[in-house]
């Protein structure tokens, strides 16, 4: 079961979204400030935090910084009532999967976490490849953009840009741009 860890010092928030969080059928764990967020992810191992940026003993914006030493593939997603420009740009700088406003994005918070869950998945896969020194790569094509994904195999590590251009030159055909994303495995 996927894990997410609520860090929101306001205890009716964090129970609301712990009551949607569990409806959709994740295992939540919660915390009210940094010092208890870093002694749950130490304990629970989650794969996302759902972190306010106005914590009683820190800030979020900061605290990306020790989770992403202390858990690099728990992807991080910051909360907040008071957005603003320069904390959202920092805040992906020091690793934050996304940046969001209370209220503004309550339609979004359930596919955003199901994508940082996503990534935080793959990032643990390709770890446990890399310590296996396998070199494959995996593609994703995204012929309408982001909406609307197919997942492509390619493996092998000689000329895979070029098997990656023909797959999607293939499956593009007659349509108007795309995106084309690799992890290597």
């Amino acid at each position: 079961m996927n894990k997410i860890l609520i860090i929101d010092d306001e205890v009716q928030i964090r129970s609301l979204l712990a009551r949607m969080l569990e409806l959709e059928g994740y295992e939540v764990c919660q915390a009210g400030d940094c010092k208890t967020a870093i002694k749950q992810l130490e304990i629970q191992s989650p794969d996302v935090a759902l972190c306010d940026v106005f914590l009683p003993d820190g800030n979020g914006v900061d605290l990306v910084l020790n989770i992403k030493k202390i858990a690099p593939n728990v992807e991080v997603i910051l909360l907040t009532a008071h957005g603003n420009i320069p904390d959202g740009v920092q805040a992906i700088k020091n690793g934050a999967f996304d940046y969001i406003t209370k209220g503004d994005d309550n339609n979004k918070i359930i596919p955003l976490i199901s994508r940082a869950v996503e990534k935080a998945k793959m990032n643990v896969r390709l770890e446990k490849a890399g310590k296996e020194g396998r070199a494959n790569v995996l593609v994703r094509f995204y012929p309408g953009g982001v909406k609307s994904a197919e997942r492509v195999g390619v493996f092998g590590a000689e000329g895979v840009c070029d098997r990656c251009s023909r797959i999607a030159d293939g499956r593009n055909r007659n349509r108007k741009g795309g995106l084309c994303a690799g992890y290597t495995l």
